[in-house]
């Protein structure tokens, strides 16, 4: 599978799968203007490539972006490209786990179950 998550929703959308308005920026003077120009708040930033939600940040405003990035806690990815994207509240909390031979998955409440081998 691609690591890169630029290059994964470039393939999601060239296959008709819609996905989040997403900028991808490297250093700190274009990661601002990319939040500038994606024009809508809230809004995250990811790593590009990394996984387990490594940097993602919840932001309501750029100031609150900026601050964040001059800070001592801002961490660059490993390839140092960060993605600001829009974000999108779901109605319900879920998700979905798959570790070895067993799936976790979560809607409001944890619920496991575990996968048959075939």
């Amino acid at each position: 599978m691609e690591l890169s998550k630029i290059n994964q929703y470039t393939a999601l959308t060239k296959n008709g799968i819609r996905t989040p308005k997403t900028i991808g920026a490297v250093g700190t003077d274009q990661i601002i203007q990319a939040a500038e120009r994606l024009g809508t708040v809230p809004f995250i930033t990811k790593h590009n490539r990394a996984g387990k939600g490594l940097g993602v940040q919840l932001f309501q405003s750029v100031d609150s972006l900026k601050a964040y990035i001059l800070s001592e806690e801002f961490e660059e990815s490993i390839d140092g490209i960060t993605l600001i994207q829009e974000y999108i509240q779901s109605e319900d909390s879920f998700g979905f786990l798959c570790v070895k031979k067993r799936s976790c998955g979560y809607k409001k409440h944890l619920l496991a179950v575990e996968l048959l081998s075939r």
